[in-house]
């Protein structure tokens, strides 16, 4: 019995010294993706303030203005049809050492309707 016990000694932490690292990058994958939805949430709103201000009628300038304060840095494409304008704001997110573009599209009733 006494030579059972002396072979498992140190599987525990042979077993946490393999289960600690998956572990550890699950945490860090769950903290990213809540940054990466954070970032779409801020692209979301740039782009939806935009498009409200530009459809009211304010200058492109005023909205590119309005959206440089809500999302700081961020991209954004600006398109009109006949009755909507929709803009797509683009923010940038790290997911660990990659950085990537979040884009956000939101159309609005031209006029303010």
């Amino acid at each position: 019995m006494r030579l059972t016990r002396h072979r498992e000694a140190g599987s525990a932490t042979v077993e946490l010294a393999v289960v600690l690292p998956i572990i550890a990058l699950f945490v860090a994958f769950i903290v990213q993706a809540g940054v990466i939805a954070a970032r779409t949430a801020v692209a979301a709103e740039a782009a939806g303030a935009t498009a409200r201000s530009l459809a009211r009628g304010e200058s492109e300038q005023q909205a590119r203005s309005l959206a440089a304060r809500v999302a700081p840095g961020s991209a954004l494409q600006i398109d009109y049809a006949s009755d909507v304008v929709c803009v797509t704001a683009s923010v940038r997110a790290v997911f660990g050492p990659v950085p990537i573009d979040v884009p956000a599209r939101v159309c609005a009733p031209a006029g303010g309707r």
